[in-house]
């Protein structure tokens, strides 16, 4: 949603500057001015960087023609500029469509972990679905009821689908009454009413990239919204204030009896944003066959520390979709802080199957072999891991683990060393580092590791341990009572 939000924001920005310096050209009388070209210059870098942003802001050139072609005088030369440059932006979006979709599709995708339900959505299924979830757009932006963060859309199946005719209908109403307020103002109406159309338009052109005919896995988010309902409040607005003056009373009365009625919905539905469990939680009502909810509030439980609630929404989330890699991986390592190496190294290794190409389930499953005292196999583990990524710093610290308790002190160290070269605030891999140092009797070294480690992670208790342990060795003994209270202290919760 950041993303979106931000997209959104920069996309209106380069749109509101090149407005600016439109309409100074036209106040001024000439094309070029210091003012213009640095008002151009900001609309382009503004453009740029909503480009750089998110995918659906690659409509904005697109936007640009259609408020250059609807609020300014066309002369000849600009009408065949403006229709060539639409005509050729079209075909080559559609000829990117064609050729890249799938590809697009998981470049588009909001979510990772879903990104394979794409493959098995045609281009035709995914263009009827959309009408009804642009229906679904337009309904939200008048009746903000029953959202949710993550909907489980039915795919549309037939053209002549009731629901399909129903949205069609509705899309092809909206273009009409935007076709017609452009014919009214050519006729000499109202020109507010060219604001109402070109507001229309820009909702229809802002869903273009993510509601057309490129497949994305994720068929509707709330928040690509954003964008296009920016075209929606501005055709509102301009509505608002085209009211003839004998109801202008009414019409006001009615505008603040949303605003106090959206005031409303905005706190109950920042009741259920409170946090993590009441979000997923009203998710899983609203989409209780969907397995992804049920994994993330499985996510929520298990960061505060509630392993059983969460094992439990993993397997919930499972028992909805055997194939959901997500729950699996995320359930082995539930498991694991509970204690149940077995149950985790089996959800380990179906995440294993069903993605093997993750570096992080391999060193997941070398950590349960570790600590089994399966050496070989968590050796493997963690070299498969490296050979998937090269600059995984914890496979190369689980590794030297591995290697020190086989005896292969030297490859330990450098595998240590690696781990702190990747990532140099590593604590763990000091601590690490500072036993292989602590067992080859460099006492010197290990003090300094598992100094820093300390540093690095005051409240780690075992790091303090470690640290008094080098301590004694050294004959340091006051230093390592000092430690040792430390680790009292954190056993005591003082």
């Amino acid at each position: 949603q950041r993303f979106a939000s931000l997209a959104a924001m920069l996309y209106l920005l380069s749109l509101i500057l090149y407005a600016a310096a439109r309409l100074g050209q036209v106040r001024a009388g000439r094309l070029w001015s210091p003012g213009t070209g640095l008002l151009l210059a900001a609309s382009l870098a503004a453009a740029l960087l909503a480009c750089s942003t998110k995918e659906n802001a690659f409509t904005l050139p697109f936007a640009l023609f259609l408020y250059e072609g609807m609020f300014f005088p066309l002369t000849r030369r600009k009408k065949a500029f403006l229709v060539t440059a639409a005509v050729a932006g079209a075909a080559a979006a559609g000829g990117v469509a064609l050729w890249y979709g799938s590809s697009l599709g998981k470049l588009l995708s909001d979510v990772g972990g879903s990104l394979s339900a794409a493959r098995d959505i045609s281009r035709w299924h995914y263009l009827l679905t959309q009408f009804e979830v642009i229906a679904t757009y337009v309904r939200l932006i008048f009746f903000p009821f029953r959202q949710n963060l993550d909907y489980a859309y039915p795919l549309a199946g037939s053209f002549f689908g009731p629901t399909v005719l129903r949205s069609l209908a509705l899309l092809l109403g909206l273009q009409a009454l935007a076709g017609l307020a452009i014919v009214r103002t050519e006729r000499g109406g109202d020109g507010g009413l060219r604001l109402v159309a070109f507001g229309i338009f820009w909702f229809f052109l802002a869903l273009a990239v993510e509601s057309s005919v490129i497949p994305i896995a994720d068929v509707i988010f709330e928040h690509r919204l954003y964008l296009p309902s920016i075209g929606a409040f501005m055709a509102l607005a301009a509505l608002l204030f085209l009211v003839p003056p004998p109801a202008e009373r009414i019409a006001r009365a009615a505008f603040a009896a949303v605003i106090v009625l959206l005031m409303v919905v905005t706190w109950q539905r920042n009741e259920v944003w409170r946090d993590g469990v009441t979000l997923w939680e009203d998710v899983i009502a609203k989409s209780p066959g969907k397995a992804r909810p049920r994994n993330e509030l499985g996510k929520v439980l298990f960061e505060v520390g509630r392993y059983p609630e969460a094992i439990a929404s993993y397997q919930a989330a499972i028992g909805l979709d055997r194939d959901f890699f997500p729950a699996h991986n995320n359930l082995g390592a539930a498991y694991f802080k509970s204690g149940n190496l077995d149950g985790a190294m089996a959800e380990y290794l179906v995440a294993v199957r069903l993605q093997p190409r993750q570096a992080e389930v391999h060193n997941n499953l070398g950590v349960i072999y570790d600590r089994k005292g399966l050496f070989d196999r968590a050796r493997a583990e963690f070299e498969t891991a490296l050979q998937l990524r090269a600059d995984y710093s914890a496979a190369y610290d689980n590794l030297g683990s591995v290697l020190r308790k086989t005896g292969r002190m030297e490859e330990a160290i450098a595998r240590h060393l690696t781990a702190l070269r990747l990532q140099p605030g590593f604590a763990s891999a000091y601590n690490n580092l500072g036993i292989a140092y602590a067992e080859e009797g460099r006492l010197d070294e290990a003090v300094d590791c598992f100094g820093k480690a300390v540093g690095l992670e005051p409240r780690a208790a075992e790091f303090h341990h470690n640290l008094a342990e080098a301590y004694d060795l050294k004959g340091w003994h006051e230093r390592a009572a000092a430690e040792r209270r430390v680790v009292g202290e954190r056993a005591t919760g003082e």
